[in-house]
């Protein structure tokens, strides 16, 4: 996912080459494609397209890769020299998936809170996709490492820089493009970073934001657990089918299984030591995108 995401199509094809999994698809649907579209890298498209990447898989956001190249021309054409319809994903289907997005997502950050977060980051994109702006921005706030001056934990997808100072920028329509305030006065003048062009951009954080009580996460006062809570039941009745149950409970036994690899790797490596019996033959490949 990472090599797709950065767009590092030698990468990518090595990886093919080595057998990795082209359909392999994340605990959130996410699949190689989808990465490599969200950030309109169109040679690693093109290799992921020509062997057999499915561009109508529905992804976090319920939509299709074809749906994400639609928002740029010059990206569209790679995938209509290589599937000539088009069709959109229904209202109803898209907000299922993010609502379900919502509830997965949440439940996760609740069972197994983590320090520096970069799951909250995912969430607002989710939420803003939902149209539920004011959420989104607790998400996106949540990055803030530094007040004074602002530091996020994030990079900015123009320059390039991996912690941003002073305000960020969330654009409001592709799946993930952050700019720091440099990029986003330039982009302002006409420049056009990949495929995103005249887009409207959230600023975070907002105005109100270095009013809040360092606990408090908004106007209503809540904490980043109340606030979790809240989404987390809000979103709760959302429907899954099953396929979509499927791939949830393959992610999750595969996270349950790399553990029991880890502990019983431990467990040959101390035995060893003990007996010096030589180096354990056992061995494990994790091909990762």
């Amino acid at each position: 996912m990472y090599a797709a995401s950065r767009g590092q199509t030698e990468v990518v094809q090595r990886l093919l080459q080595e057998c990795a999994d082209l359909k392999h698809v994340s605990n959130l649907f996410e699949t190689p494609l989808h990465f490599a579209t969200w950030q309109y890298w169109q040679s690693t498209m093109e290799l992921l397209l020509d062997s057999g990447a499915d561009p109508w898989a529905l992804d976090v956001y319920g939509k299709s890769a074809v749906e994400w190249a639609y928002l740029h021309e010059p990206t569209f054409r790679v995938m209509k020299t290589r599937h000539h319809s088009f069709q959109v994903t229904d209202e109803a289907t898209t907000r299922s998936r993010l609502r379900l997005s919502v509830h997965l997502l949440t439940e996760r950050i609740i069972s197994d809170p983590r320090e520096d977060d970069y799951r909250f980051n995912k969430l607002g994109y989710i939420l803003l996709q939902l149209n539920e702006v004011d959420d989104a921005y607790v998400g996106f706030e949540q990055q803030i490492k530094e007040r004074k001056p602002f530091q996020h934990r994030i990079a900015c997808n123009s320059c390039k820089t991996d912690w941003m100072e002073g305000k960020r920028f969330v654009c409001k329509t592709c799946a993930a493009m952050d700019l720091c305030n440099e990029c986003m006065s330039k982009y302002k003048e006409g420049t056009v970073v990949r495929g995103c062009s005249s887009h409207e951009f959230l600023e975070i954080p907002r105005p109100e934001w270095e009013n809040f009580p360092p606990e408090v996460v908004n106007k209503k006062d809540e904490t980043i657990d109340q606030w979790l809570g809240r989404i987390y039941k809000t979103h709760q009745d959302a429907t899954i089918s099953t396929e979509e149950s499927r791939i949830v409970k393959y992610e999750s036994q595969l996270a349950n299984e790399q553990i029991k690899v880890e502990s019983a790797a431990k467990i040959d490596a101390r035995l060893e030591s003990i007996t010096q019996s030589g180096p354990s033959t056992n061995a494990t490949t994790n091909i990762d995108w």
